[in-house]
């Protein structure tokens, strides 16, 4: 089992822990309490799971555009950029946001699965260039201070201080005397920041956003939230909607993609063919009806006694006050209000409506 460097103090303070690959926090109190408090107050959780690659030489750009889809000219000193990493099918290896520092030094922070993948990919694309490369995940923490309290809380313990952070923005401060990145990024679709710590400087800044913490009753959550109910509400993807097959048009990140850059990505010829013909395949989202808790990853989507799918996310959305959650199916039947019916291994089938995957704040307001 891998541990992070907060993984003791999360123990020390009460936290129910898996013991998966990674031992992480599951919570604290219960998923509606931990859920309310990141989107009405705010709430803390660790993501040091994630893959921090760290990229410096004149020929880290040339390298990001060939392997994203996104636009790395998009980048100033100080904004971070979401894109999706893909191989030359057009298929979706990872996920990442990209930070860039100067035009000689980026980072990269991927999914928590396929560090060592993205690490090896971009690494093969970077072979002859003047590019170093160091996966510096050991030596870092990220803890997420999100909810609409974020900005006040940080503000009293960050020097200088963060609410001029613009979003998908960051920016270097000092807390406890240890240096920190503050990024205006998250997870949750609430206003909120990532924090890249050293992993000896860990103790030091958990204990100064706990201090400061107080003042606002902030909550400490786990994963529970962070990677299900918070993110779901958003429709943010995860590892269950991605594959090496499915590609950025029909995960709904086409707005991602930059088919004419400067240095085309390895699947430029790809995406425009998938693009012009539509893609195959479409992530939408449903609502069910009550609370059907036998709806899990992997379920099977019919309609009309066909097999249209599968279901890659479910749970319960406790801001839009509804059983919600994202399914994988063709998309010819991909239509908002239509309806589909669930059949989970255990229990009565379950007819639910194909909606926007978006079911919490579409416009982005609460960010």
């Amino acid at each position: 089992m891998k541990a992070g460097p907060f993984y003791f103090l999360h123990e020390k303070a009460g936290a129910r822990m898996t013991k998966g690959a990674w031992g992480l926090a599951e919570g604290y109190a219960d998923a509606k309490t931990e859920h309310f408090a990141v989107r009405n107050n705010v709430g803390m959780f660790d993501f040091s799971s994630l893959g921090n690659i760290d990229l410096k030489g004149g020929g880290v750009k040339e390298t990001l555009q060939r392997v994203c889809v996104n636009d790395m000219n998009k980048l100033v000193p100080g904004k971070a950029l979401y894109t999706t990493i893909v191989n030359p099918d057009g298929g979706t290896l990872d996920d990442t946001t990209v930070y860039m520092f100067d035009e000689r030094h980026y980072m990269i922070v991927t999914s928590t699965a396929r560090r060592f993948r993205t690490l090896r990919y971009v690494a093969d694309h970077a072979a002859g260039k003047e590019v170093f490369i160091t996966d510096i995940t050991s030596g870092t923490g990220i803890l997420c201070v999100q909810g609409p309290n974020s900005t006040p809380l940080l503000d009293k313990i960050c020097k200088p201080a963060i609410g001029d952070i613009e979003y998908f923005f960051f920016k270097k401060v000092e807390i406890a005397g240890c240096d920190v990145l503050v990024s205006r990024t998250g997870y949750t679709g609430s206003r909120g920041y990532e924090l890249f710590v050293g992993a000896e400087d860990s103790c030091d800044v958990w204990d100064a956003i706990i201090d400061a913490g107080r003042e606002f009753k902030m909550q400490l959550c786990g994963t529970q939230v962070s990677l299900m109910s918070l993110p779901l509400e958003k429709g943010y993807i995860s590892r269950r909607e991605m594959n090496d097959s499915t590609n950025p048009y029909e995960l709904g990140l086409g707005w991602t993609v930059v088919p004419d850059k400067d240095t085309p990505c390895v699947a430029n010829e790809a995406l425009k063919k998938i693009k012009e013909r539509g893609p195959a395949n479409t992530l939408v989202g449903f609502v069910a009806p009550g609370r059907p808790e036998a709806v899990v990853p992997g379920t099977p989507v019919f309609s009309d006694g066909e097999e249209i799918g599968k279901v890659t996310s479910a749970g319960f959305g406790w801001s839009v006050g509804k059983f919600i959650g994202m399914a994988y199916i063709k998309s010819e039947h991909a239509v908002f209000g239509c309806r589909m019916r669930l059949l989970p291994e255990k229990g009565t089938s379950v007819e639910v409506e194909i909606a926007d995957k978006v079911f919490f704040d579409p416009e982005g307001k609460h960010l």
